[in-house]
């Protein structure tokens, strides 16, 4: 008999985790570790951006959050930050358009990393601009 009281306690207790916690699952399944149009393929960015020049615009802009956040917790992490400034703009998104074409399929989110860590002192790229 005392098995199945604590067999009908534990299915009750599953029970009631399970009505708790079901009206989370749909919040749960649409969470993203990234949004905006770094998500986006190079290859939609140089589409955007040769459709309608403001598309650059938005999307460096993008780049230069995402750039700024990641020295923002490079410096949380008491690790060293990247000088932002190390190359004009327009050199910026010359490097990042660049990469795209060579790489339609990655995300644009990549072609920003790739010129964050072209921005380091020392920084030397390798054969394939990778």
């Amino acid at each position: 008999m005392d098995k199945i009281v604590r067999f009908g306690k534990l299915l009750s207790a599953v029970c009631a985790a399970a009505l708790v916690f079901a009206p989370l699952a749909p919040a749960m399944a649409d969470t993203a570790a990234g949004e905006g149009v770094g998500t986006y393929a190079c290859s939609e960015f140089l589409r955007a951006s040769a459709a309608d020049p403001g598309r650059k615009t938005l999307y460096f802009s993008w780049a230069q959050g995402w750039m700024t956040g990641w020295n923002l917790a490079q410096m949380d992490a008491s690790r060293p930050t990247v000088d932002l400034k190390a190359r004009p703009v327009p050199d910026q998104q010359a490097f990042i358009r660049a990469y795209c074409a060579a790489h339609p399929a990655a995300l644009y989110m990549e072609a920003v990393y790739r010129l964050y860590v072209s921005l380091k002192p020392g920084f030397s790229p390798r054969p394939g601009g990778k």
